[in-house]
């Protein structure tokens, strides 16, 4: 046995408390290294009564390592455990490193479960479908409130021009996301900006004149809720514009300033010119970094969240460069905003490793890109079947169990190219997107890629959505599976499992209550052949024959059976 590989602490996702008196509890070990591994476990204060014993379950693998896990339940809420490990040899993996023997000393402890150490998170957005749009490019549904010099909706975008869609073309639109199936929908920043991405707030009080102002917003999530849709807002917290009053008073006053701890600043006077203060990725003058771990600045920017939260009765935030922004300013946002809407939805920017953000009093779930990476390299054949599945459960290991169900699975945003410019082929961009919707997580699309839109780096991959140029048995797949996942809670709330198959096939089954999907996708262009069993066929999507004794899947094909 490695016992290097061996690994285990009593905190972050290797143990933690998913009800009042019920801990989970994980072992990293070599992979295939392990024969069975069982967690023994009592009360902390017991010393008489033998301990319980429960064997772990391996759940992951990254093609390095194992992940085993199991649930301890005490009812005291105190817990001390240890873990028996049978390999090529039979051993005690304790707190003290690997025994023989063992003492109640040796053992790991997890003291006490207090009320808010326990993992909560929204019921009501597990696994659900979130549908991204730039309000400006999605549709124009009041053409009386377009700013001057609007383009022309299908001439390519420059970074700065505007198109002129608006709050009411969103409105006018929900019939269309009603039928994708989309759940809950994500508009990017709405505030008064100098910008059309609106990324750079000059007043964070201000609602967008262009996009309808607040009272349209208010009409927008009003018609979204009447849909049993829920409304997301982008929160930019990290920086603001130049322009912002607070920093003018900056570059104005310099050391004087009332607002001179509020920003990140090297040097005085303070000039845009030399760029002597920090701003968004150090890069863009025009977005000066606030100090998101000055007090005064805490207050100002999650007051703002909590007045736009309760007036407007938003359901969340996605939060811009959330990694950037100060723990103590998420801890405090957290809590200001779960006291007017408990069941607030927080969705964290970050495109790498996000558990520190992740442990119960910031963000419940982050966009996970990695996701992205591997289904990509995948569908352009830089993947195996084996390695894909090893790259997301390398992701996997990062994340309490339960939050597998909420990590936001994106194959498109406005911040990467589009499918239809990196795949270059239509099937393999449907498949990419069948898969989102049927994998394990809550599935992110980003409006016009169920239309197949192309679009480079930024600005392109931000053009006008091109309603009349819609491949349109893409938009048909896409909807009939999408509505397919709103059907069936075993597609949102499952647990996720590979498959491993004799033909090329991306497949995986969803367990949950009892009930087995089983899912299976080609990508590649030779047919594969799947026994046929006694399961039901459920759904099915491409180029598939059932034949009397195997299914065919062509390229392009998904089947989805009940399981066994």
């Amino acid at each position: 046995m490695n016992r290097e590989a061996i690994y285990h602490c009593s905190s972050f996702s290797y143990a933690y408390p998913v009800e009042k008196d019920v801990l989970c509890v994980r072992l990293m070990a070599q992979q295939d290294d392990i024969k069975e591994v069982k967690v023994h476990f009592r009360n902390l204060y017991e010393h008489e009564r033998p301990m319980e014993t429960v064997p772990m379950e391996r759940i992951l693998n990254d093609g390095l390592h194992d992940i085993y896990e199991a649930r301890i339940q005490v009812k005291e809420k105190r817990f001390k455990y240890m873990f028996e490990i049978h390999s090529d040899e039979h051993i005690f993996y304790t707190s003290d490193g690997f025994l023989q023997e063992w003492t109640e000393n040796n053992c790991f402890f997890y003291p006490y479960i207090n009320p808010d150490e326990i993992l909560e998170m929204p019921d009501w957005a597990e696994g659900k479908l979130i549908y991204q749009i730039l309000v400006d490019r999605f549709w124009n549904g009041d053409p009386g409130n377009n700013p001057k010099g609007c383009r022309a909706w299908e001439e390519l975008p420059d970074g700065e021009t505007y198109y002129g869609g608006d709050f009411e073309g969103v409105i006018q639109k929900l019939p269309y996301l009603e039928k994708l199936g989309v759940d809950i929908l994500y508009i990017n920043p709405v505030f008064s900006s100098p910008t059309y991405h609106k990324y750079d707030i000059r007043d964070y009080y201000r609602i967008e004149d262009i996009f309808g102002g607040k009272e349209v917003l208010k009409k927008l999530v009003d018609c979204v809720h009447a849909r049993g849709m829920r409304l997301v807002l982008d929160g930019v917290f990290n920086h603001c514009s130049v322009h912002h009053p607070f920093f003018q008073d900056v570059l104005k006053n310099g050391p004087k300033s009332e607002y001179r701890e509020w920003f990140c600043l090297y040097s005085y006077p303070v000039e845009e010119v030399k760029a002597n203060y920090d701003s968004f990725g150090g890069l863009v003058p025009s977005m000066p970094r606030w100090n998101t771990a000055n007090y005064q600045v805490i207050e100002y920017l999650t007051e703002s969240a909590a007045y736009w939260t309760e007036y407007l009765n938003v359901d969340g935030w996605r939060l811009d460069v959330a990694d950037e922004v100060a723990h103590i300013f998420w801890k405090e946002f957290r809590r200001r905003l779960k006291g007017i809407r408990p069941d607030i939805l927080l969705l964290g920017e970050i495109w790498n490793h996000a558990s520190q953000w992740m442990c119960g009093d910031e963000m419940h779930t982050v966009t996970n890109y990695k996701f992205r990476n591997a289904i990509l390299e995948y569908a352009q054949g830089y993947l195996s079947e084996k390695k894909f599945w090893q790259k997301i459960d390398n992701v996997r290991m990062l994340y309490k169990t339960p939050m597998h169900t909420y990590l936001v699975n994106l194959a498109g945003s406005h911040d990467v190219a589009r499918l239809g410019t990196v795949l270059k082929d239509s099937e393999s961009v449907k498949l990419v997107l069948l898969t989102l919707l049927t994998f394990q997580g809550m599935p992110l699309l980003y409006y016009g890629d169920e239309i197949g839109m192309e679009g480079g780096e930024d600005p392109d991959n931000r053009r006008a959505m091109q309603w009349s140029h819609a491949d349109e048995c893409l938009l048909a797949a896409v909807a009939k599976t999408g509505r397919f996942r709103k059907e069936h809670e075993i597609l949102q709330k499952g647990n996720l499992s590979p498959i491993e198959t004799e033909e090329h096939l991306l497949a995986f089954s969803r367990s949950y209550k009892g009930e087995k999907l089983n899912v299976y996708l080609n990508f590649h262009e030779e047919q594969a052949l799947l026994p046929k069993k006694k399961e039901a066929i459920l759904f099915w999507e491409g180029e598939v024959d059932i034949e009397e004794d195997y299914l065919r899947i062509k390229k392009g094909g998904m089947i989805i059976t009940s399981g066994e």
